[in-house]
Parts: C-alpha cells; sequence; structure tokens
C-alpha cells in the first residue's frame, strides 16, 4: 500500500505541492504511510497538508520535529506557513504534529481534525 501512494504522491507532487514547498523535498515514507494506515487519510485528503519539519535541538543525531498542518485552510485564510512560528500563531491549522528519527521511525499524534478546520 506504501508503494500505491508514493506513486500517487510523486505523480501529484508538481501539481497539488505535495513536495515540502519551501524546502522542495518529498514527503517522508513513514509520514505518508501513518497518515494513510494509523489516520485512514486517502490520497485526496493528503493533498491538502504541508509539513515542516524542524531539528529537535541538542540531539546530535538526525531527529525531527513534525508539524502537519492543513496547507488549503491557511491559503483561504491568506495565511503564509513558512516556519514554527506561524503555526504557533495559527495553532487551528495544525492537524498532526510528531517526530522522525535519521532510520525513518515516525511518531505522530491527531491534535486537530479537519472537522473542526
Amino acid at each position: 500500500m506504501v508503494d500505491t501512494i508514493k506513486d500517487i504522491v510523486k505523480r501529484a507532487s508538481g501539481v497539488f505541492g505535495l513536495i515540502n514547498s519551501f524546502r522542495h523535498e518529498y514527503w517522508p515514507a513513514g509520514v505518508l504511510n501513518q497518515l494513510e494506515v494509523k489516520y485512514n487519510l486517502k490520497p485526496e485528503h493528503m493533498l491538502r497538508l504541508g509539513y515542516l519539519r524542524r531539528r529537535m535541538p541538542g540531539i546530535k543525531s538526525n531527529y525531527y520535529s513534525l508539524f502537519i498542518y492543513d496547507r488549503t485552510a491557511a491559503r483561504d485564510r491568506r495565511l503564509s506557513v513558512r516556519d514554527i512560528k506561524d503555526i504557533y500563531n495559527s495553532p487551528e491549522l495544525l492537524l498532526f504534529r510528531g517526530s522522525i528519527s535519521g532510520d525513518g521511525t515516525v511518531h505522530l499524534g491527531r491534535v486537530n481534525s479537519y472537522e473542526n478546520n
């Protein structure tokens, strides 16, 4: 199933922006997998999402905090999400928060739901 979602993401990324627009990186496969399997999000719902990641301070290994937000709602409200401060200023946009380690291990938790946005 992960291969299917990766193919969809690769095809849709140029059109719908599933590339992290600020760094031009593809979403980590483990994040997409959790969104699909654990949270039952369909590809059309994932196309609404944007993500930011921030290196965890004080940790020497590759370990990042993840912030997944409703990119479409931000655009509708004419908000620009460029860094973590923008998410903190509009917490209703934040849908999932978690972390990813250098080996690809992902931990995600739901913060808000689509119904609230």
